[in-house]
């Protein structure tokens, strides 16, 4: 009887290959270019985020798939019959790209609180004119919907700069560098007084357009948004006209309802708004920080246990 076989996406095949076989002989380790259509039933250890390869596997009876390591944070986008398959054990690389993620939003805020972006498009006209105040983030109070892996960082660093920050999470538990935290229902109250709100929140159908006009109306009118969770929790047009309205002061977008956005996008036109092509968090090494996470899980499994970094709760989507 064949071996079973570790599947590899491609883009891991000649850095991860070697390291993976040193530490045992169970598998066959197989990348795209080697799959045979009699493979997909004996593939048992999935890495990377192939859907056309997880789709072939779902399409035969016989599956032996039992544990998929994707290479993304999220994991939204996954076949219903994965996140249906009680024998499927799903890892997330969460949380990795968050000090790039952070890093990103810190610049855009530095950007628009000391006028740089202003003075860049200055220094292009031979303007020499000078702002007579900038702002800082000492002092600024800063809420972060979601309190995970990457909303902690961005509050941890926050706490260098002087800025307060506070978290939404489900029950409205304490968790660390945040300031107080609420829940969903329970922060209405705040909005009014955050200077920063911050989405980092996962797409699941709870916090599907949640960002939305009735929102964007109850925040300081000289306050700014950022969204770097996804995309679907933005009611992007709500956004588009509290910008133009000058309801809110500014905001950045890294994330959006439809990617990649499209040419005809009236948010590139946006006053006040500063879109990234869902980059924020692509900093040079994070493949190899990808498979750092994938290597500690197989040692785990092939010990028999769970692979128990960045474990994905199926029922709540992260």
């Amino acid at each position: 009887m064949p071996k079973p076989i570790l599947y590899l996406g491609t883009q891991y095949k000649d850095q991860a290959r070697g390291q993976l076989a040193e530490l045992s002989d169970r598998y066959q380790i197989k990348d795209k270019n080697q799959l045979e259509a009699s493979d997909y039933a004996q593939i048992e250890i999935f890495f990377g985020s192939d859907l056309d390869t997880l789709r072939a596997i779902y399409q035969g009876e016989d599956r032996h798939l039992a544990w998929l390591q994707l290479d993304t944070a999220g994991a939204d986008y996954l076949p219903q019959e994965v996140m249906a398959d009680p024998k499927v054990t799903v890892t997330t690389v969460s949380g990795i790209h968050a000090p790039s993620i952070a890093e990103s939003i810190y610049g855009y805020l530095l950007g628009v609180f000391h006028q740089l972006f202003i003075y860049h498009d200055q220094q292009e006209e031979n303007n020499w004119h000078r702002y007579e105040h900038v702002k800082n983030l000492a002092g600024k109070k800063a809420l972060l919907y979601g309190t995970g892996h990457l909303a902690s960082e961005i509050a941890r660093i926050g706490q260098a700069f002087g800025l307060s920050c506070y978290g939404v999470n489900t029950s409205g538990r304490p968790v660390e560098h945040f300031q107080n935290t609420y829940t969903q229902t329970s922060v209405t109250e705040q909005l009014g007084k955050m200077d920063i709100i911050i989405n980092t929140l996962p797409a699941t159908s709870e916090t599907e357009n949640i960002f939305n006009q009735h929102f964007f109306k109850q925040m300081k009118i000289n306050s700014y948004f950022i969204n770097v969770g996804r995309g679907n929790a933005v009611v992007e047009a709500d956004l588009q006209a509290a910008l133009e309205e000058e309801k809110i002061a500014g905001a950045y977008l890294d994330v959006f309802q439809e990617e990649p956005l499209g040419e005809d996008s009236p948010l590139w036109q946006t006053k006040n708004l500063l879109i990234t092509p869902h980059a924020s968090g692509r900093v040079e090494h994070f493949r190899d920080d990808i498979f750092k996470i994938f290597y500690q899980n197989y040692q785990a499994y092939l010990s028999g246990n769970y692979p128990s970094i960045n474990r994905l709760d199926k029922k709540n989507g992260y």
